[in-house]
């Protein structure tokens, strides 16, 4: 489980699950802009565009 521990193949993996986990339940979309918006789906007549982070603390400024 060494590509685990890298850090940068976590994050990727924990983006794929999310993404993946979005598009089993809800109509997703990828946008390419040049925005942090890694996932977006649509629920209840919403638009939810959705940020990964992947970090062992939380830190408040990166919460929105």
């Amino acid at each position: 489980m060494s590509a685990v521990r890298a850090p940068e193949i976590t994050a990727q993996l924990v983006e794929a699950c999310v993404a993946t986990h979005c598009a089993r339940h809800f109509p997703t979309f990828y946008i390419k802009a040049a925005g942090e918006v890694d996932v977006a789906y649509v629920a209840e007549g919403r638009f939810w565009p959705v940020e990964v982070k992947c970090s062992e603390q939380a830190r408040p400024a990166e919460l929105k």
